[in-house]
């Protein structure tokens, strides 16, 4: 029951440590490296809480573990709460502004209503080789017919009916863009952004968890 307690505190612990380390990412912008010997403190002081100070040497390695776990966790919330951030600066929405409209991008908006709507009236259409609906870039990647009627249409359409268009294209970039930055985006950074000093403070962080974990830090005392 003991190690029971022990392992919950632990993970008690640690998740508050975890997200402790996001909230201080959220109100500073940045990913603080050493605040992961916070969180191993945290997860080692919740092992000796739910182990009632006698995890002994078991209870420091489950600190370390469950630690190991919570930092890297911490880490990557740290990361996802800094690139939420970032898509809601002015920064980001400046560089989305920037990005141009260009009448080859509508062509292409239009080009694929038209392939929805012959999908779903079950029309065949003719892709080049190796090319698919999802996968369509570019003028090229569409069947030269199509790619002319989609032209055409752009061409014929009114202004205030273009400028709508222009519109949701851009709404869509910013949409996707933000998801990016949300998921992948933060994945990578958290993936590159591993240094020495993370390494250092993993290795700080997993002797504090062991050292409370297991009673040590009360007995030296």
């Amino acid at each position: 029951m003991g190690a029971l307690l022990g392992i919950i505190g632990g993970i008690v612990g640690g998740a508050i440590g975890a997200g402790a380390w996001g909230l201080i990412a959220y109100l500073t912008g940045y990913e603080i490296g050493w605040v992961a010997v916070g969180v191993g403190f945290v997860t080692g002081l919740g092992v000796a809480i739910g182990s009632k100070g006698r995890g002994g040497v078991m209870g420091g390695i489950l600190a370390a573990i469950i630690s190991l776990v919570a930092v890297a966790g911490g880490k990557f919330f740290a990361v996802e709460v800094a690139a939420q951030k970032y898509t809601k600066s002015s920064e980001f929405k400046n560089e989305l502004a920037s990005i141009e409209i260009t009448d080859d991008m509508m062509v292409m908006y239009v080009a694929d209503l038209v392939v929805a709507d012959k999908t779903s009236r079950n029309e065949t259409i003719s892709w080049p080789t190796g090319v698919t609906a999802d996968t369509a870039e570019e003028e090229k990647d569409y069947p030269p017919e199509l790619w002319k009627d989609a032209k055409a249409r752009w061409v014929a359409l009114d202004d205030a009916t273009k400028e709508q268009y222009r519109m949701d294209v851009r709404r869509s970039i910013e949409q996707a863009a933000t998801a990016m930055v949300n998921t992948l985006g933060a994945a990578e950074v958290f993936v590159q952004s591993f240094s020495f000093f993370d390494l250092l403070w993993a290795f700080l962080a997993v002797g504090a968890a062991f050292k409370v974990g297991s009673g040590a830090a009360s007995s030296d005392d």
